[in-house]
C-alpha cells in the first residue's frame, strides 16, 4: 500500500508552484527566496502545459536572466512531471554542456532528497544508468542532459512526458457508463472518467485534461484471463507489491488493479 501523503504533500504533488517552493528549500537550504509573481505565473503556466491547457508549440518563456527561469523549467518541472509520469523521457537542453550537467546534479540531489521521496517514495534511481549527463528512474523514465556544444544525435524525448496510449475501442468507465475512448477522444465528450484514489483505495470520477489521438503507437495485449487488455507498451499498471510499471514489464501470476463495476473494485 502506498503511504498516504499530508495534505501539505497533495498540494506539493498536484500544485507545481507548491512543488517548486519545497524544492528551492532542498536546492537552497540556506538562502531566502525572493518571491515576485512571476514566478507563481511560470509555475501556472508550465502546470498548464503538463494538462494540455497550453499549446506545446505555442509556448515561448523570454525573461531576463537571473529570473529562476532555468531553475524552475528546465530543473523542477521534469522532476516535478515525474511525479505523475515516471515513464517520461526528457531532453534538457543547455548552451554548454558545463550548465547541462550543473542542472542534470541539481535534479538528481532533489530527486534523492526526503523532500522528494517522500512524495514517491516508490521511485528509485537506477544503478546502471546514473551518469551526470544522464539518469533513469525504476520506471523507465530518462533525463538527459545535452549542451549545444555537443551532439543530441541517436537521443529521443517525449515532450512533457505524457503517454498516448490505449486503441479506440478500448472501453473505459465514465460517468455515463462504459464508451470507447477513441470516442471520447474524437466527440471530446464532456464526462468524467473513472480513477483510483490511492490514498482512499476508493474509485473516483474526474475530469479529461485533455484530448489526444493515439498516432499509431504498436499495441500489446495483457491477458487477465477473463478479460484482454489493449495499451502501449508504456502503459502504467498498477501491480500489486510493486506499484505503476510499464505493461511491458508485467510479469505471469501479477496482480493487475482492474475496475469491476460488480466488486468495486
Amino acid at each position: 500500500m502506498r503511504k498516504t501523503l499530508t495534505k501539505k504533500q497533495r498540494k506539493q504533488k498536484n500544485k507545481f508552484y507548491d512543488f517548486f517552493l519545497g524544492a528551492w528549500e532542498v536546492l537552497h537550504p540556506s538562502e531566502e527566496l525572493l518571491r515576485n509573481w512571476h514566478i507563481e505565473f511560470l509555475c501556472e503556466v508550465l502546470e498548464g502545459l503538463a494538462v494540455g491547457k497550453v499549446e506545446k508549440r505555442n509556448l515561448l518563456i523570454n525573461i531576463q536572466p537571473r529570473s529562476l527561469k532555468s531553475e524552475i523549467v528546465s530543473v523542477c518541472f521534469p522532476c516535478w512531471r515525474w511525479l505523475h509520469n515516471p515513464e517520461g523521457k526528457w531532453l534538457c537542453l543547455s548552451y554548454a554542456s558545463s550548465l547541462a550537467n550543473s542542472h542534470n546534479q541539481m535534479r538528481r540531489d532533489l530527486m534523492r532528497s526526503p523532500f522528494y521521496r517522500g512524495l514517491f517514495p516508490e521511485l528509485e534511481l537506477k544503478d546502471d544508468k546514473n551518469r551526470i549527463s544522464e539518469f533513469a528512474n525504476n520506471y523507465r523514465g530518462e533525463i538527459i542532459s545535452r549542451g549545444f556544444d555537443g551532439s543530441v544525435t541517436g537521443v529521443g524525448a517525449n515532450a512533457t512526458g505524457g503517454i498516448i496510449c490505449l486503441p479506440y475501442h478500448q472501453v473505459i468507465n465514465t460517468d455515463s457508463g462504459l464508451l470507447p475512448i477513441g470516442e471520447i477522444v474524437e466527440k471530446k465528450l464532456p464526462i468524467k472518467v473513472a480513477t483510483f484514489n490511492h490514498e482512499t483505495e476508493s474509485i473516483e470520477y474526474g475530469d479529461i485534461e485533455r484530448y489526444e489521438e493515439n498516432p499509431g503507437r504498436e499495441l500489446i495485449e495483457i491477458d487477465l484471463g477473463d478479460r484482454i487488455i489493449e495499451c502501449t507498451e508504456d502503459h502504467p499498471v498498477w501491480v500489486k507489491d510493486k506499484g505503476y510499471i510499464p505493461a511491458r514489464d508485467i510479469a505471469i501470476n501479477d496482480v493487475v488493479l482492474i475496475y469491476d463495476e460488480t466488486e468495486n473494485l
